[in-house]
């Protein structure tokens, strides 16, 4: 068998967050002040990749890319992150992705204004075939739902683990396709929302039921502050985050997929109470500074991290 080339391979967003922060969001046909401007990237499935490349794995992104300016920063972004851009295509016919973020400082909320751009569904062939066989997991979102499901079933077909963000359905309301991606995950990890809005059920029933008929490897749904419940053997186990002073909690979610593929494909690593403790250190660390990148951790930062805090326990969920 061919040695894996790629550890960590995304399919999904890459974009420029152009965030705005405000004192409070204002009224429809009225104005207000920007009291800081920042331009950082951001992007679900890209994120989780940088979160990955910084703990010293081999990552890369597999997605078109505008050739504009915003593309140009977004490379020069992911070159300094140790994050691969040598198998996307670069697109003429469409500017690069952006979101337009306005955070209310008084409500500590964020409203986003996203950009996909014009790009066509992209074509796997043998190229991005070999690209996807050559990495030991692929890491998805769903914003391009069949770029997604295409890359997913040629995971499947050629033995790559395949791990699913699941944080977004498809805007055409075909729920039965967003739990056909679902179904295609090897390692699940959503947001809190997600669960209930692919069912019908509530958090707790949801979760369970995707455990029981999905039958992923690691299901797990992400609380923010809250911490994180985890699907095991057929119960449900909470998990609290770390307690450390927020800064900026955009791309947090993120920030933990990338920690948990790492400690995921840590050999040294088995119980998932440390893979837990492990992302949920990287998703600590990554809100202590703005945007979703600035505060990505190292390795060691991650380890010293846990050496201070020490490993969460969890506790069943009933």
């Amino acid at each position: 068998m061919r040695e894996k080339q790629i550890d960590v391979l995304a399919v999904g967003h890459l974009c420029m967050d152009r965030i705005a922060y405000v004192g409070d969001f204002p009224e429809e046909n009225s104005s207000t002040h920007i009291v800081r401007y920042e331009e950082r990237p951001g992007g679900t499935a890209a994120t989780a990749a940088a979160a990955a490349a910084r703990l010293n794995l081999r990552a890369a992104y597999l997605s078109p890319l505008g050739s504009d300016e915003t593309g140009e920063m977004l490379r020069t972004w992911c070159r300094n992150y140790g994050l691969s851009l040598d198998f996307c295509p670069e697109d003429q016919s469409s500017g690069s992705r952006f979101t337009n973020v306005v955070v209310n400082q008084k409500k500590d909320s964020r409203t986003f204004f996203s950009w996909h751009g014009t790009f066509d569904p992209m074509v796997f062939g043998e190229k991005e075939r070999s690209v996807i066989r050559s990495a030991r997991i692929l890491h998805l979102d769903n914003t391009q739902p069949d770029n997604a499901r295409l890359s997913a079933e040629i995971a499947r077909e050629e033995g790559t683990l395949v791990s699913l963000d699941g944080s977004s359905l498809r805007k055409d309301g075909r729920l039965d396709l967003d739990y056909e991606l679902a179904s295609l995950a090897d390692i699940l990890i959503t947001s809190e929302a997600y669960p209930t809005q692919l069912t019908g059920l509530p958090l707790r029933e949801a979760l369970l039921k995707l455990g029981e008929e999905l039958h992923p490897k690691v299901l797990i749904s992400t609380l923010g502050e809250k911490g994180c419940l985890l699907f095991r053997e057929g119960k449900l186990w909470l998990y609290p985050s770390y307690p450390v002073p927020v800064v900026d909690t955009v791309g947090a979610g993120d920030a933990f997929h990338g920690g948990y593929l790492a400690a995921f494909l840590d050999e040294h690593l088995r119980e998932e109470r440390e893979r837990i403790s492990h992302a949920s250190a990287v998703a600590a660390l990554s809100v202590m500074a703005p945007g979703g990148w600035d505060g990505l951790p190292d390795r060691e930062m991650r380890d010293a991290f846990l050496r201070e805090k020490g490993y969460l326990e969890g506790a069943a969920f009933d």
